[in-house]
């Protein structure tokens, strides 16, 4: 969760092109990539979990023998049902379990660097240790490490396998045109996020005017100084300025419940004028990009330095702050990669190193980590708690029924 703070969560690059000089349906180019020092973090840190288990796992249970599964799911304290069952299994089949969880965790990772076709490959890395995962919270009793372990490999998954989801999920029946200003930011945002907010439509983009009847139209209803558009027309039904914007709304899962008070605004005023007052306000009018996304949503004069004057104070607040955060992110990054280096006796550091302040950095962050769960084997001797007591007449009862559950 630390990590998560560093790493893009849900940003993106929206781009949208036209032909020049003539009507052309824009496209939009959304790229949900993002690489940087967090993600090589996040990355490292996910695998190193999985290569300095393998590096502990030293047991002839797991090398030689390949009874670590059997042991494992031996064990009343952490056995469950299907675990008690997958007992009986034929003996090679659960050596060729441990066998299979052994190699997949130290080769597992390596689909997260693959360069090529590295979507499909991240993808399939990540369903793999999903299924691992699953596997050992379905037959083992192990609290929180499943959820962890879900989630640390959820945060992987690739743009590709939301594109899957959507295709097998959402069905676009219905097809909505629609015309908007390029030259207005709030318009082009709203454009450039309609198959989000609308994912039961096709959607088709045409920016830079409008078609000849809904531009007359248009022009006969502008009010002062507005005549850019953005018209929505679904068949025979047009949806101007306020109307396309409540349309949005009412047929949109997410924002249906604003549409009553969008209705009452535009009795008092334009909605795209509070839309675009709110949107400056969570701007804070100097940050040119919405919550970190490389795209301006709507259009904010910067305040240039002017000549003699030198650079503004928030822009020197700014950089400081950038760069104070990229140099603790890279000293995290230090820390675990040498934490886990240590482990697995590896480029290891002096005892100096970590006593003049870097274990006091570590286990303040909780960075201090050791992936030695049934290592150097699962315990060969079986165990269970007893809660043994005395009634008020005498009588001996034990709690647990032996079970330690």
């Amino acid at each position: 969760m630390y990590l998560h703070v560093y790493v893009s969560l849900g940003s993106s690059d929206i781009e949208t092109n036209s032909t020049k000089g003539q009507q052309a349906t824009a496209t939009s180019s959304c790229s949900y990539e993002v690489f940087s020092l967090a993600t090589i973090c996040y990355t490292l840190q996910v695998s190193l979990v999985y290569w300095a288990s393998t590096y502990f796992k030293t047991g002839p249970e797991w090398r030689v023998t390949h009874t670590a599964t059997y042991y494992a799911l031996s064990l009343h304290y952490f056995q469950m049902p299907l675990g008690a069952l997958m007992l009986q299994l034929p003996k090679h089949l659960l050596q060729w379990m441990t066998a299979s969880v052994l190699w997949w965790e130290e080769y597992g990772p390596l689909f997260f660097f693959i360069p090529v076709k590295s979507q499909a490959c991240r993808l399939f890395g990540v369903l793999g240790f999903l299924a691992l995962h699953l596997g050992f919270a379905l037959c083992l009793r192990l609290g929180v490490f499943f959820w962890i372990g879900v989630v640390g490999n959820l945060m992987l998954l690739p743009a590709l396998a939301w594109e899957i989801l959507h295709y097998c999920f959402v069905h676009r029946t219905k097809t909505l045109e629609v015309y908007y200003d390029h030259d207005v930011p709030l318009f082009r945002f709203l454009a450039t996020h309609l198959e989000a907010l609308l994912p039961t439509y096709h959607i088709e983009l045409h920016s830079q005017g409008c078609n000849q009847e809904v531009q007359e139209k248009d022009e006969e209803r502008a009010v002062g100084k507005q005549a850019r558009h953005f018209v929505i027309q679904q068949e025979s039904s047009v949806y101007e300025g306020d109307k396309a914007i409540i349309f949005i709304s009412s047929h949109s899962r997410w924002l249906f419940w604003i549409t009553p008070l969008l209705h009452s605004t535009a009795r008092v005023m334009p909605v795209s004028s509070v839309l675009l007052l709110g949107l400056r306000f969570f701007a804070r009018k100097n940050m040119p990009y919405f919550l970190g996304q490389s795209s301006p949503m709507f259009y904010i004069a910067r305040k240039r330095a002017r000549a003699g004057k030198g650079i503004p104070l928030g822009r020197k607040v700014k950089f400081a702050l950038g760069c104070f955060f990229f140099f603790f992110l890279f000293a995290s990054t230090t820390i675990i990669l040498l934490w886990n280096f240590n482990d697995i006796h590896v480029f290891e550091t002096s005892a100096t190193f970590w006593d003049n302040g870097a274990r006091t950095f570590a286990v303040a962050l909780h960075l201090d980590q050791q992936w030695a769960m049934f290592s150097p084997g699962p315990p060969t001797e079986d165990w269970w708690f007893m809660m043994e007591g005395y009634l008020d007449d005498g009588t001996h009862v034990e709690l647990f029924h032996n079970r330690g559950t």
